[in-house]
């Protein structure tokens, strides 16, 4: 079922990924130079967004990890070298500062955002583990604590790139249906997802199936 967010939707809770201001210019740079390739079919072709930034900055921290391979005398095709050169970069990315941490995971810079009265709230930001708060969560009813019992909807917010959903959210949806399915996992409870446009303060709210 979809329904504009509301009142009943105070609460809810979102993670997306913090991007510098500057890094604005070098998104809008990226679109500008971007050009379909003439051997894509078409109807595989999507339209270019800010989602696209991040497998841009993927395959470019590759290519550095390979650069400083080939410059210290090593065949790009010795993984080894590639995956410990990976740890080892550094860059300055589309979407800001790109690299690793002590997992290999992206080491990166989040906004915890929360909704309520009809608007989305940031309430803290930083990297994980180093979280700043800058606000407190107001949960549903207008608590500011957890509820004592278990909630038996639990609403999990997506934020898809202005206007366009992207394979990320289809797939998001795809895992919150399965999981209601199945009940292997959270046998009384359903998941629900606040599907956000980047580029709105609102939101619609999606039961899955």
């Amino acid at each position: 079922v979809m329904a504009g967010l509301g009142a009943a939707d105070d609460g809810v809770m979102a993670l997306n990924v913090r991007v510098p201001p500057h890094s604005l210019e070098r998104l809008q740079s990226m679109m500008a130079n971007y050009q379909p390739r003439a051997d894509v079919p078409s109807y595989l072709e999507t339209p270019i967004n800010s989602a696209a930034a991040f497998g841009f900055d993927a395959i470019s921290l590759i290519a550095h990890a390979m650069d400083a391979v080939v410059r210290a005398g090593i065949s790009p095709t010795d993984g080894a070298a590639v995956l410990a050169a990976l740890r080892r970069v550094r860059f300055d990315g589309v979407t800001g500062p790109v690299a690793l941490d002590s997992t290999g995971e992206r080491a990166g810079s989040y906004n915890v955002v929360n909704f309520r009265r009809n608007h989305w709230r940031q309430v803290a930001h930083g990297p994980p583990g180093g979280l700043v708060w800058n606000g407190s969560i107001v949960w549903g009813g207008g608590v500011t604590r957890l509820p004592g019992t278990f909630p038996t909807v639990v609403r999990i917010g997506i934020v898809y790139p202005f206007g366009k959903f992207s394979a990320h959210t289809h797939i998001a949806i795809f895992a919150a249906e399965e999981i209601n399915r199945r009940r292997r996992l959270l046998p009384h409870t359903t998941l629900e997802l606040v599907l956000a446009d980047a580029g709105s303060s609102t939101g619609d709210t999606l039961e899955a199936g």
